[in-house]
């Protein structure tokens, strides 16, 4: 009997040993795939110290924001990693919308999300704590993502958000970030006649409808500095809706903002929409880039090769160049004129890249 049961201990004990053995070598993606099929994530809780144990949880807890004090204790222990603050984001909102104004004061950290900040704000603001509520308002005020509604009681509250300098500054950049309406909106307060409410109101409208741009003269859309400031952004959504209809009437305008930041960055765009629609204005609005990016040079690229353009291929691009796609089809223009091409694909083979390795093939 004693022999049965020690026998019986050994077994029991060896089982127990060999759940507790499971549970601990338990791997990432066993955890990911019991979890999409329905496990909890406490069963996981072995895999805490997981460099990726905070993607687990996040991704668990974006479905089940009601279990506080858990999505807490992570803000705790992960809080800067990206997931965690994705989730934190998405848990300050619904307390938010449920009115839960202590639980976000105790919790909210500031992840650099606009949205969630005004609704910490704006829970200090039903507290009583004005001045916690509009502590460095101006970023906020002034930030291309802080157009939620969430923000508006916090802003209300703001004694400059009435200045007439303040609404410009902020319909500005929510023209720039799409809001034709918000921008508008915005403007609304300054007198009808003030010069740049007039003008920030009918950019708004070339925003909403950007073909209108059509029908106005050129010299009236670039008549004053504000009007200079909009216009590259309305001519951005023109070209996306047609790039090849409009490049001419948006390129027209290269002179007059050369060093517009935004007109640039439309150029580019534009040069990428018209190489892939393989159209050969591709080229001309290149050329219009004072200083072209990776983006439209690698557009341009796809282009001319497909074309065979060698020539054109050698007149844009540089040998000084440290992009080694570029400098690798500078190898074949150069080749196929005849010419040597040792040195460029040299310096392109510096490159540990697909564009690298094949220069490195052709020296």
């Amino acid at each position: 009997m004693l022999k049965l049961l020690a026998v019986g201990l050994l077994v029991g004990l060896g089982a127990a040993y060999a759940q507790t053995d499971t549970s601990t070598s338990v791997s990432y993606y066993d955890a990911k795939s019991g979890l999409a099929a329905g496990d909890d994530i406490n069963q996981y809780a072995s895999l805490k110290q997981h460099p990726l144990y905070p993607y687990l949880a996040a991704d668990f807890f974006l479905k089940q924001l009601y279990r506080d004090s858990e999505i807490t204790a992570l803000f705790e222990q992960y809080y800067d990693a990206p997931p965690i603050k994705k989730l934190h984001n998405r848990w300050v909102l619904q307390q938010y919308r449920q009115g839960n104004d202590a639980a976000i004061i105790q919790h909210y950290f500031d992840t650099g999300n606009q949205e969630a900040n005004c609704a910490y704000r704006s829970a200090q603001l039903r507290q009583g704590n004005r001045q916690a509520a509009l502590k460095n308002i101006d970023w906020l005020w002034l930030s291309p993502r802080s157009v939620s509604s969430i923000c508006d009681p916090v802003f209300a509250a703001w004694p400059k958000a009435n200045d007439p300098a303040y609404r410009l500054k902020r319909a500005r950049m929510a023209y720039h970030a799409g809001e034709a309406d918000f921008a508008a909106r915005l403007v609304e307060t300054l007198p009808e006649t003030h010069p740049e409410r007039l003008t920030i109101t009918r950019f708004a409208s070339f925003l909403k409808y950007p073909q209108r741009l059509l029908n106005e003269p050129a010299a009236t859309l670039t008549n004053s500095a504000l009007a200079r400031d909009l216009l590259p952004t309305a001519l951005a959504k023109l070209v996306r809706q047609d790039s090849s209809r409009y490049a001419a009437f948006a390129m027209q305008f290269a002179i007059k903002l050369k060093n517009n930041r935004r007109y640039q960055q439309m150029l580019s765009k534009l040069t990428g929409y018209l190489a892939n629609r393989e159209d050969s204005q591709a080229q001309y609005a290149y050329g219009l880039i004072n200083a072209p990016d990776k983006a439209a040079t690698e557009a341009l690229l796809h282009y001319l090769v497909g074309v065979r353009d060698w020539r054109t291929i050698r007149e844009v691009i540089s040998p000084a160049s440290n992009d080694s796609m570029a400098l690798y089809w500078l190898g074949r223009a150069l080749e196929a004129d005849g010419k040597n091409a040792k040195s460029v694909y040299q310096k392109a083979a510096q490159s540990r890249s697909y564009y690298g390795f094949l220069a490195a093939d052709k020296t």
